[in-house]
């Protein structure tokens, strides 16, 4: 079933998508990035902060967060590191990287992410 789920959204989604828009990070599976926009098609890049490709990995809890929207342009460091991530993210070590291909981001290290954000859970542990 899984493999199924797979085809389909690689064929009629094209991609898992995200953009930053007013500090908040927006994520959908949609063909382009300005669908996931507040005015769609009419939102400029002084609107939206930029966006990428992202991959979840649920097994490990890692958000992937690379590569650049075709509408917005890529996103820069301090605005990933300033947006609001929606709370079902919040057990998840979050990865940002402006590599655009998935396979070599899967096979990064720590040290080759532009930013890695800890599970809000895991930083309340070392307070």
């Amino acid at each position: 079933m899984e493999d199924i789920l797979h085809y389909f959204n690689f064929f009629y989604c094209m991609a898992h998508k995200w953009i930053i828009e007013n500090k908040e990070f927006k994520s959908g599976c949609v063909e382009l990035h300005c669908e996931l926009a507040t005015n769609k098609y009419k939102a400029t890049r002084r609107e939206v902060d930029g966006g990428g490709i992202l991959y979840i990995d649920d097994k490990n809890k890692i958000l992937y967060l690379f590569g650049k929207s075709f509408d917005f342009g890529q996103c820069t460091v301090d605005k990933v590191k300033s947006c609001e991530f929606e709370f079902w993210y919040d057990d998840y070590t979050i990865k940002f990287c402006y590599e655009t291909n998935l396979n070599k981001v899967l096979s990064f290290d720590d040290s080759q992410f532009n930013y890695i954000r800890k599970p809000i859970n895991e930083k309340d542990k070392t307070k």
